[in-house]
């Protein structure tokens, strides 16, 4: 039963009805001695009321915060999840050498935002080239994932070694390092947690281990990253028989692994506490990747600062980006881009969207400069790509983006058409990106917008099927990842 509370003024007037009640004809108007004693009673009222409504909210699952958060979850078994480094040799640096030498295990590489390295192995070399080493953070959180392309300075690097590095590969299997886990995080897994009764192996009970610490253990030491959501599906193969499919946190533009040991890893795990004649598997959910395009009316001067509804432009090859630099196939002029103006471009390996207001241009030489780095979803400074294309923003663009980001982090995979997943489909495990949920979520991002018209890429259905062989299949709606995925366009021009 939901628990409600009594206003001030509701509870003034209670104190004012007792009042009357024992002494008839008592003054109680406002400003009157009975007056300010039934406020001096409601006020101590209202004072017990916060203390029992901050107490009833700390026993929510959707509400508790802090100290309490931590508190409710440890008596369900939880912990909140602290931030990880990457795995040993996850990342591999190319960097320049001379001559012949070697160099040590636990060698001390620096990112430009400070973020600390060091070698997984030490090695040699024996002739001028290239020397290869595989390093992995003693920094933690998800800003340690570094794409390729990032640089790094070698502490005291040794003779005959260049002093910065190039990650130039991601190994097969790497597990990404994620953030201390946030409180609306753990209060989605709290809720989760308690929203089912875990037994005799039911679906709740596989949810439970599969999100429990003892298999966030049991995966940390093969140097994987737990599980941050888990969807089950009995029945699948055979009466018997239970599947699932996990994520990992949302990267900003994913959040899933495609790695076979990883999933291994977790019906390994399983299978030593599951109940005797249930088979378990665990698959990875395929992406259904799918692109969007919406045009906003919007106040005067809330609209695109520069181009046509549709217009575009695109980077070049003619000429080396950097992650402010971006180098565009004709004149900024010809579009009528100017210093102020904003631009929305996807960068990276992962196509993540970029808002940016344009700090310089040159018509000579087909360029124009951005006031803060390029950067993609780890929040790694990083160069535009030749081929991409630009797309005018304005003022709201960077709050649109944000809003389209968080409802594909809030996609989860389909269900069967006899409802069978857990947890189970609703509002805070939507399996649909539909128009309404757009439309929403944009009007939502700001005020300055009143009307969405969907282009491209909504409503779309996802869907969890048994096939033939008997295997789960299921989808989850993600972001494209390809040139142009994110288009944001306005029918008003800024003057």
């Amino acid at each position: 039963m939901t628990a409600t509370y009594r206003t001030f003024s509701e509870a003034l007037e209670v104190a004012l009805q007792a009042i009357r009640g024992r002494w008839p004809g008592a003054d109680t108007s406002v400003g009157s001695t009975f007056y300010h004693f039934a406020c001096i009673l409601a006020a101590a009222r209202m004072g017990a009321t916060g203390y029992a409504k901050s107490r009833y909210m700390a026993t929510r699952p959707d509400q508790a915060l802090g100290a309490d958060l931590v508190a409710l979850a440890a008596a369900y078994g939880m912990t909140p999840r602290a931030a990880t480094t990457t795995p040993p040799y996850g990342l591999r640096c190319a960097v320049a050498v001379t001559g012949s030498g070697a160099w040590l295990a636990g060698m001390v590489l620096t990112t430009a935002s400070g973020l600390s390295f060091q070698c997984s192995a030490g090695g040699a070399w024996t002739a001028a080239g290239t020397a290869y080493l595989y390093i992995a953070s003693t920094s933690t959180g998800a800003a340690c994932n570094l794409p390729t392309g990032t640089t790094l300075t070698i502490t005291g690097p040794p003779a005959g070694m260049a002093a910065s590095a190039t990650v130039d590969l991601i190994a097969v299997g790497y597990v990404p390092a994620r953030d201390t886990e946030k409180d609306s995080e753990l209060q989605q897994r709290l809720s989760d947690r308690v929203g089912g009764t875990a037994t005799s192996g039911n679906e709740a009970a596989f949810w439970s281990w599969i999100m429990s610490d003892d298999c966030a253990l049991a995966l940390f030491a093969l140097d994987y990253s737990p599980p941050q959501e888990a969807f089950i599906y009995p029945g699948i193969r055979s009466v018997m028989d239970v599947s699932a499919t996990v994520f990992l946190a949302w990267t900003g533009i994913a959040k899933i692994t495609n790695v076979a040991g990883y999933y291994a890893a977790i019906e390994t795990y399983i299978n030593t506490i599951r109940p005797i004649g249930t088979v378990f598997d665990a698959v990875v959910c395929a992406e259904q990747g799918v692109a969007l395009r919406v045009t906003l009316d919007t106040d005067t001067g809330y609209g695109r600062d520069w181009g046509a509804t549709a217009t575009s432009s695109l980077t070049t090859a003619a000429a080396a980006h950097t992650s402010k630099r971006i180098y565009l196939t004709a004149a900024p002029s010809s579009q009528n881009l100017a210093a102020g103006h904003h631009i929305l471009l996807c960068v990276g390996s992962s196509y993540y969207p970029n808002v940016r207001t344009i700090s310089a241009v040159d018509n000579s030489a087909n360029w124009i400069e951005v006031s803060v780095d390029l950067k993609d979803e780890s929040g790694n400074a990083t160069a535009a790509t030749n081929g991409r294309t630009m797309r005018p923003a304005g003022p709201i663009s960077q709050a649109c983006v944000d809003a389209i980001l968080t409802l594909y982090a809030g996609m989860t995979p389909g269900d069967t058409a006899a409802g069978v997943r857990w947890p189970p489909v609703d509002q805070d495990h939507a399996t649909n990106l539909t128009a309404g949920m757009v439309h929403r979520a944009l009007l939502d991002a700001d005020s300055h917008i009143w009307d969405v018209t969907i282009n491209a890429g909504a409503p779309t259905v996802c869907t969890a099927a048994s096939l033939a062989a008997g295997v789960l299949l299921c989808y989850v709606i993600q972001p494209q990842r390809a040139n142009d995925w994110i288009r944001i366009e306005f029918n008003s021009l800024n003057t």
